[in-house]
């Protein structure tokens, strides 16, 4: 299954949009929606799970961290997350599993690599009014 996220126009290399029900729900539609832009796979297997624990100075910087862990498990072995199952998360740090494969790049290769996870134009916006929570994350291409 798709993960629920937009891509948006932005002067950067790349851009996307997630929302979630807490902060929790917010890095795990941004960890597939991630992987998604790494590979357009619909139906992934996930045979593998890695334990994730960052920290950092506000939910932006949690978010970033988060992130650019994922991104640090593909360049180092080829492991790409597509599913994440957060535990806890809040201004100060995150710690939840991720799961996904390794993959064969003499028969697969990425669609995007992405370099890193940028704080520019990133923002974390809490749920308020009935509205959920909403991050906006711009990829280095």
């Amino acid at each position: 299954m798709r993960p629920d996220y937009r891509l948006i126009d932005h002067t950067a290399d790349m851009a996307y949009v997630v929302e979630g029900a807490s902060f929790e729900h917010l890095l795990e539609t941004a960890t597939a929606a991630l992987a998604d832009i790494v590979l357009d796979c619909e139906h992934a297997t996930l045979d593998e799970s890695r334990e994730l624990v960052v920290g950092g100075a506000d939910r932006e910087d949690v978010l970033v961290a988060w992130l650019n862990e994922v991104v640090v498990a593909f360049e180092d072995d080829g492991f790409l997350a597509w599913d994440a199952d957060v535990e806890y998360a809040n201004e100060a740090g995150a710690r939840g599993i991720v799961r996904g494969r390794t993959l064969d790049f003499d028969r697969e290769q990425p669609d995007r690599v992405i370099k890193a996870v940028t704080y520019h134009d990133l923002s974390v916006r809490e749920a308020r009014s009935g509205r959920p929570w909403s991050a906006q994350i711009v990829l280095d291409l």
